[in-house]
């Protein structure tokens, strides 16, 4: 090594040393040459430190290439290492990524990413064929029939949801609806086979299923669904109750000794009444179609027929109705037939022409044993909100209610006024709640939680339900947005009733949930 070189390596190390000891103090590290006192020497000191300082220059000039190359060198070894991490994942036994696929396909929106993974390899494929809830999904309006068969082929346990309807359109040409009609016929004839595998069974009729039902029946009927949950039959929303009436007794021969969930739309289903007695959770919407003109034209269920119904659910606990009593209905000659014990979650659904016009089912019957009660509003002004919820009140308030949410969708734009209070003072009734929910629906418009920027729900937790639920109470509420929170998803906000009248903001009083 030449004496220019060991001297522009040492002075390199002290330059790079001076910069550690500064830290951040000074950006450009100094290379110091010495200089002898000597005039006569000045000419040779400069030679001697120019050389050393081209030497450093070509120096750090290699270390600048060498630091390039190995940057380069380990990125590609990270690249690789990331590699070899994705054969990991092939690797792992046939047990381990059945339950990984089985579990992300149980994951929302997610059935259709673990088919895909059925492509990359044989084996893949091979392991995502055996597992019956990738395949549990059918759908007459997603899959052709000879793609249901496949699907219910592979869905070798109990897990089938089979839906069954007629794509939803207002007018179909006559030769689309032959080709929809075979596909519905062949789409039912897939029911008796699978019918030891099916949980979740969803029909809808439309007035082109009437002419269709005569072969339906036949291919239907009698069945037996051992493991079903729950079923689901609609009258289809253009001529719901003529449909209806078609088909409630479609079902009435079936056996189902597992059922527990049910859901009917603008149809009465008939079934045995032992299967009726064994249903928990139960929703029925009928004279659901807004247009009086078409209800008068086409006809609808009348109230007594509505009321004998509901009753016929001795087991139910969660409840939720979404009816219209169109003609006037005496309670008086029920007596005790009118007390609802079991039920403990009560929803009622109100469109905006039925809140005032119309009979209340809760002036009809009486539910004691209540601890959730919902109220879902629609209205067409955010100013006729407290006459809609003085319409709704009970013929014998429950003292039990302790988790109360109403829901709100207005179908006029957004606007400043914020009735939290009107809310409150309706509130008041059920005295000391533990949870008081308020929603509100952002279909059209945003008005009952302006003020809270992209939350749909807030939801106010008082575990011991010591805190009065007031007018007062709930004006607080909007104080404690100080700032909007746009750009976020739509998402739930929990805050404790202590929160609230404390004022606290809520940047650090209120808890997230994603929706």
């Amino acid at each position: 090594m030449s004496t220019s070189t060991g001297i522009a390596i040492r002075t390199i190390i002290s330059a790079l040393e001076t910069l550690a000891s500064l830290g951040e103090q000074e950006d450009e590290p100094k290379l110091e040459f010495t200089r002898t006192g000597d005039s006569g020497a000045i000419s040779d000191d400069i030679r001697s430190n120019l050389k050393v300082a081209q030497t450093a220059t070509n120096l750090l000039q290699k270390i600048l290439t060498s630091a390039n190359a190995a940057t380069k060198d380990l990125r590609q070894q990270l690249v690789d290492m990331g590699m070899e991490d994705r054969t990991e994942f092939g690797d792992l036994p046939d047990e381990v990524l059945t339950i990984i696929f089985e579990m992300v396909s149980f994951e929302k929106g997610q059935v259709e990413v673990v088919r895909d993974f059925s492509l990359v390899s044989r084996r893949f494929r091979e392991i995502i064929i055996r597992i019956p809830s990738v395949w549990s999904q059918i759908s007459s309006e997603a899959l052709s029939a000879e793609q249901a068969e496949l699907y219910a082929s592979r869905a070798t346990t109990p897990t089938i949801a089979l839906s069954i309807a007629r794509p939803n359109y207002r007018h179909y040409t006559e030769e689309e609806v032959q080709i929809s009609s075979a596909h519905i016929m062949d789409m039912f004839a897939l029911v008796n086979p699978i019918s030891s595998r099916i949980k979740t069974l969803n029909l809808t009729f439309s007035h082109s299923d009437v002419q269709l039902l005569p072969q339906l029946r036949q291919t239907c009927t009698s069945l037996s669904l051992p493991c079903l949950n729950k079923l689901v039959i609609k009258a289809s929303y253009f001529g719901g109750y003529s449909v209806g009436i078609e088909v409630k007794s479609f079902c009435s021969s079936w056996d189902m000794p597992s059922l527990r969930a049910l859901e009917v739309h603008d149809v009465l289903l008939e079934l045995r009444p032992e299967i009726l007695s064994q249903i928990e959770t139960c929703t029925i919407k009928v004279n659901s179609d807004e247009r009086w003109e078409a209800l008068r034209d086409d006809g609808y269920w009348r109230s007594d027929h509505i009321v004998d119904y509901i009753l016929s659910f001795t087991s139910v606990k969660v409840l939720e109705l979404a009816i219209r009593l169109l003609d006037d209905y005496d309670p008086a000659p029920l007596g005790d037939r009118s007390i609802m014990d079991t039920v403990e979650d009560l929803t009622l659904g109100f469109e905006r022409f039925e809140i005032f016009n119309y009979q209340n089912i809760l002036s009809v019957l009486h539910f004691p044993s209540l601890t959730k009660f919902r109220v879902d509003l629609c209205l067409d002004d955010m100013r006729n909100l407290q006459e809609a919820l003085n319409t709704i009140s009970f013929r014998e308030l429950p003292e039990s209610i302790d988790v109360l949410a109403v829901a709100v969708n207005i179908e006029t734009k957004d606007d400043d006024d914020m009735p939290l209070d009107v809310v409150g003072y309706w509130c008041e009734k059920f005295g000391n709640l533990k949870r008081l929910s308020l929603e509100s629906k952002r279909d059209s418009a945003h008005a009952l939680l302006g003020f809270a920027g992209s939350v749909d729900s807030i939801q106010v937790v008082d575990p011991d339900g010591q805190t009065p639920i007031s007018a007062q109470f709930l004006a607080k509420i909007p104080y404690m947005w100080g700032e909007r929170l746009h750009g976020l998803r739509h998402r739930t906000a929990i805050v404790s009733a202590d929160d609230v009248l404390r004022g606290v903001d809520h940047k650090t009083a209120a808890t997230y949930l994603e929706q």
